[in-house]
């Protein structure tokens, strides 16, 4: 049975590296990384083993999260929302991912798909709107609406991809991701619905035809991972798809955007 991609409310740390490759090289990597993990229920249900991933970027007007990534500090954090598709039962998370001297964590919480208007106008979902109201859920909803209220965040970019995604059967075993057509947009202060978040009409490809690699992993950098590296020449880059995606758009396009007058008046 394979391991599927982890739903928990808040994952343990890791450390995670990531480099920019071709299409080739994602095809050999592949090849290699299944000796040793499978893929994820999500890519093994995909006819070409990816699956689409959306997520939209929330930040402060004064684009906090954004230039505390750009500038490397070891402490720091993003919001945003991730989803898989815009059906009526498709669940929307909603998550904060930290960074903390070099190791990564993930608290989210699950919504349903109805919260999404409220979402995007810049507001935040009612307890009910939780798919679970178990206690860890309610204080993951709680301390994302702090978050959002603190820096007063909007809805900023919308970044989707292609994933293929590989794991072990052990909860410590690395994940070896593969993201393609790395595609990102504006989000308009106006809320557009749900539903049209799923196109992109004329988006930016803040990576151009790169494929992102990544490797997640606890503690030791797996021995078999350091040979992937070297067999072909990995070199390891910054990658962080919201940073790469504003700077792509442009930072004062993006602002205009998310916090033009009428957003103001929301």
């Amino acid at each position: 049975m394979r391991r599927p991609a982890s739903d928990s409310i808040m994952e343990r740390q890791r450390f995670e590296k990531k480099y920019w490759i071709d299409e080739n090289t994602a095809l050999q990597v592949r090849d290699f990384v299944r000796a040793y993990l499978e893929p994820d229920d999500n890519s093994v249900a995909g006819h070409d083993f990816t699956y689409p991933v959306h997520s939209i970027y929330l930040d402060s007007e004064q684009f906090t999260t954004y230039w505390t990534t750009r500038n490397g500090d070891r402490n720091r954090f993003k919001i945003r929302l991730r989803y898989y598709g815009t059906g009526p039962g498709t669940p929307v998370f909603l998550e904060i991912k930290r960074r903390t001297n070099g190791l990564v964590s993930k608290l989210r919480c699950v919504v349903r798909q109805a919260a999404m208007e409220e979402l995007l106008a810049g507001g935040l979902p009612e307890p009910d709107e939780l798919l679970s109201t178990v206690p860890a859920q309610l204080s993951a909803l709680e301390q994302f609406g702090d978050v959002v209220r603190h820096l007063r965040a909007r809805p900023t970019v919308h970044v989707a991809y292609r994933r293929e995604a590989w794991v072990g059967m052990s909860a410590d075993a690395p994940r070896v991701t593969i993201d393609r057509d790395v595609l990102a947009e504006p989000v308009s202060s106006q809320a557009p619905s749900p539903g049209a978040l799923l196109g992109m009409p004329q988006p930016w490809r803040p990576f151009g035809e790169h494929v992102i690699l990544e490797f997640k992993f606890m503690e030791r950098f797996p021995n078999w991972l350091q040979e992937m590296a070297e067999a072909f020449n990995l070199v390891e880059r910054t990658s962080a798809k919201y940073v790469e995606a504003v700077n792509a758009i442009g930072l004062e396009t993006v602002r205009h955007a998310a916090y033009s007058p009428q957003a103001a008046l929301a």
